[in-house]
């Protein structure tokens, strides 16, 4: 055997100059060259002392450090600002562009669009750094394509799916990238304002209005005011408030004052009568209001979301009719039989035996001409008595006998602002229908009637408060029994209840009539007005009018001008009765109150009297403690809900951004996965591809960004063919369908 330092070996007689490098260009033999010098000494090029190396800080790696760490320097602020507006939950709201809060609700907008991105920014890279660090160590081909296979949501899901069978890995994988959708869904939700309410008790002042009526009358006779003029002024106040219909149904008056509901509107008691039981209002039907006038009120506070509630006790008519039945009166009969003489239509009062002053209802009976649906059988009628002596006609009418009460009712007031409205009343006394047969008695004031009014109308009346007193409610001696059919006329200074009131239903039919009516009167000098009315057509007052519901814009669809009343639900004419006397009864005192504006910081006197324009003190007001609610302000309010969800994302981002930069420390091997020109690696069908080892994807990429490749068929000459990137570019390496491969 030779030895190894015989000259005649083969390899000793081998010149150095006869090796040619299989690539010139290769870098890593000139690295293998800085190596063995050696071997080639004569090499005009000469070695980079860092090629070769692995876990080098080059400019590559440094800025990918660096990115990392803005990554999470990003993802921990995230989290920061979703701990920060958790912190804000229940403060105040702060209007200053330049406060904290703010700028945490600017970030908080920046966030909602960045959120995605910057979710699968730092997924996509920890995946990659987690999938090459664990090729370093070692892994499944199966785990490292889920791993590789995670730089965004689309890929992510894709590659789970696509990967048999399934794995708690792939499964773990997909909940994650499902997060930014739903994080950036709920930093738009994360947080919210929420309005808060200042709780308080204040003074709500309104007015007494049996007082109210007592004053005026007092006022009245001070000044020698005669009946009529106190009647004409009342009584254009009166139609004018009849003529509102946009405030027939609403609950408060044209000037904002708030109405009492009639009873009629109320739901029906659980039992019997009780005056602890709150009855509500029964809103599955029109509300009807005991009068077109409401309650004056002072001391509310406006405001959008301002509430109050209040309570106040009032006493108003209440009115309930058993029937209404039609009659024909002959003319004689208006005056002879019901006292029918001067007025349009009647009202009156019945005082059964044994009445007392202080009695809490009584009888009344109402009594209006009725509308005749035959166009000419009335007026051919007179003719024939005018001209052959025949009888006169019978005049129709409606008599409705009804129950008139005083109802005493506490009412629960709820105002949003300046808007109130009564939701809720107690009834202090109960009002029963009297059906026991009466007798009416002749007028109280029928020699006055009979001395002071004419066929041009009633401005000559004379009579003062003595006679007229609707101040209901004066002191009554109440051990005092009222003698049957004759009323107190003997005290003028005190009144009765049935005093006040038949002088209220007495005066409603000549206030409803203000204008002086001409009427021929060519039969005889005794016929009624009222006959005279109906013979000459003249029509229908508008408190008439009012009382038929079915009457829109107070026009009658009769011939003859008058409603029919005997076709109305008994329940809504009481309603509608109730409201016309009592709307009679405030236009006697209300004027005053409706020319000065309550709320707008009125003047009240050491004694809770309203000073009015002309310096005049008004009745005084009463105090009624009232809850008030107002707006405070604003506060946050967190949605804990996306709060949650918003931490989670945050802390898996940050997490994953702090694990992508020690994976970056600990990891050596290039990063060569997923990349397109990995695939060039080792691989014998791209020759000209002897680049180093060591170099990363997209080194690699760039060292052979020229050479042209192809997905093609390697062994074109053989019967299976076989698939692999090459830079053989010619027409037999192309893919074909009908050709089978390895």
């Amino acid at each position: 055997m030779p030895s190894d330092d015989d000259d005649d070996s083969p390899t000793n007689t081998i010149n150095r100059d006869t090796f040619v490098p299989p690539f010139t260009p290769l870098k890593r033999v000139q690295s293998l060259q800085s190596r063995e010098p050696s071997i080639i000494d004569d090499w005009s090029e000469p070695p980079s002392p860092k090629d070769g190396y692995l876990g080098r800080w080059t400019a590559s790696r440094l800025f990918s450090m660096s990115f990392s760490l803005l990554m999470a320097v990003v993802a921990i602020h995230a989290t920061g600002v979703a701990c920060m507006i958790a912190l804000m939950h229940g403060k105040p709201e702060d209007h200053n562009p330049k406060s904290r809060s703010q700028r945490h609700l600017r970030e908080l907008n920046a966030f909602v669009t960045l959120m995605p991105i910057l979710f699968a920014t730092i997924m996509g890279r920890f995946f990659r750094a987690f999938a090459l660090w664990r090729a370093q160590k070692g892994i499944t081909v199966g785990n490292l394509e889920r791993f590789i296979g995670c730089q965004s949501m689309y890929t992510a899901l894709h590659t789970q799916l696509a990967m048999r069978p399934f794995s708690i890995i792939g499964l773990l994988i997909m909940a994650i990238w499902v997060l930014p959708p739903i994080a950036s869904q709920a930093f738009l939700h994360l947080i919210d304002l929420s309005d808060t309410y200042v709780f308080s008790t204040a003074t709500v002042k309104y007015l007494r209005v049996s007082k109210a009526a007592q004053d005026t009358v007092k006022i009245t006779q001070g000044a020698s005011m005669p009946l009529a003029k106190k009647l004409l002024s009342s009584g254009v106040f009166f139609q004018m408030a009849l003529l509102m219909h946009a405030f027939v149904n609403s609950p408060q008056d044209f000037k904002g004052y708030v109405k009492v509901p009639s009873v009629h509107s109320l739901t029906p008691a659980k039992g019997g009568w009780d005056p602890t039981e709150w009855r509500h209002m029964d809103h599955s039907r029109p509300i009807a209001y005991s009068s077109l006038m409401g309650i004056p009120i002072a001391g509310l506070k406006d405001g959008a979301n301002t509430t109050a509630n209040f309570q106040f006790p009032s006493r108003h008519w209440t009115v309930i009719c058993s029937d209404i039945e039609s009659s024909e009166l002959n003319p004689e009969e208006f005056a002879e039989k019901y006292n029918w003489d001067r007025q349009a239509f009647a009202m009156d009062l019945a005082l059964p035996d044994g009445m007392r002053p202080s009695q809490s209802f009584w009888p009344m009976r109402v009594m209006t001409l009725k509308g005749n649906p035959s166009a000419d059988a009335f007026a051919d009628r007179v003719l024939d008595y005018q001209s052959y002596g025949l009888p006169l006609p019978k005049v129709p009418v409606n008599v409705a006998h009804c129950t008139i009460g005083v109802q005493k009712v506490v009412s629960n007031v709820s105002c949003l602002g300046l808007h109130c409205e009564v939701d809720s009343m107690l009834l202090l006394n109960e009002v029963q229908s009297y059906d026991n047969p009466v007798q009416y008695p002749s007028s109280l004031n029928a020699e006055d009637q009979a001395a002071g009014v004419t066929s041009n109308g009633w401005m000559g009346w004379s009579i003062t408060k003595s006679v007229w007193n609707p101040g209901l409610w004066d002191d009554i001696d109440k051990t005092h029994v009222m003698p049957a059919g004759k009323p107190l006329l003997e005290d003028p200074s005190s009144g009765t209840p049935v005093q006040g009131l038949r002088m209220v239903l007495q005066t409603l039919p000549l206030a409803s009539a203000l204008q002086e009516e001409i009427l021929v009167d060519n039969i005889t000098d005794s016929d009624s007005l009222a006959f005279m009315r109906y013979k000459n057509a003249v029509g229908a007052t508008n408190a008439e009018l009012w009382l038929d519901g079915n009457n829109d814009g107070f026009v009658s669809r009769q011939y003859y001008p008058w409603p029919d009343y005997s076709s109305i639900p008994l329940e809504e004419f009481s309603a509608r009765l109730e409201t016309l006397i009592n709307t009679w009864w405030q236009a006697f005192f209300m004027p005053a109150y409706y020319e000065t504006n309550l709320q707008d910081h009125p003047i009240f006197d050491k004694s809770n009297r309203l000073i009015f324009k002309n310096s005049d003190p008004s009745t005084p007001f009463n105090d009624t403690a009232a809850s008030i609610s107002e707006p405070g302000p604003r506060v946050y309010r967190c949605r804990w809900g996306y709060i949650f969800v918003v931490l989670i994302t945050s802390i898996i981002m940050t997490t994953a951004a702090g694990a992508t930069i020690v994976f970056n420390f600990l990891t050596i091997a290039p990063n060569v996965l997923g990349f397109a020109s990995t695939y060039t690696r080792d691989n014998a069908n791209i020759p000209d591809s002897g680049e180093g080892s060591y170099m990363s994807g997209t080194q690699r990429a760039s060292a052979l960004s020229g050479v042209k490749v192809r997905i093609g068929d390697v062994k074109a000459r053989e019967a299976v063919g076989h698939i692999s990137l090459t830079t053989d570019l010619r027409n037999p390496t192309a893919l074909r369908k009908d050709r089978q491969y390895d």
